[in-house]
């Protein structure tokens, strides 16, 4: 059992800590490896930078063979819940870091 949260939204910082080989990889808590799979993180980094849309399908791809594999299955998902006054407004959620409390205002 594992559980992982990204301290930055993008697909390496979910995929690579936890399914990369190597010894700069620490959330690999079983050492699971795959050289090819390897190989194709270190090019979608590099795409990262040249072209984005292709390294955000590269890393897709790389997450579909991920599930194929059943390296990892989830145990939870976290889902959270939140209930407002209608007199609040600008209700935000962050995908990362849940309601955003600085932004609501209330009339």
């Amino acid at each position: 059992m594992s559980g992982w949260i990204a301290d930055y939204l993008g697909a390496r910082n979910f995929v690579e800590p936890q399914f990369g080989c190597g010894e700069t990889v620490f959330a690999n808590a079983y050492g699971w490896c795959d050289e090819t799979l390897e190989d194709r993180m270190a090019e979608a980094s590099t795409l990262q930078v040249s072209d984005p849309g292709e390294a955000n399908r590269a890393w897709a791809e790389i997450e579909h063979q991920l599930v194929e594999a059943a390296v990892q299955t989830a145990v939870t998902n976290p889902l959270y819940t939140h209930a407002v006054s209608e007199r609040v407004e600008n209700v935000q959620i962050h995908p990362q870091w849940g309601l955003m409390l600085s932004l609501i205002w209330v009339q």
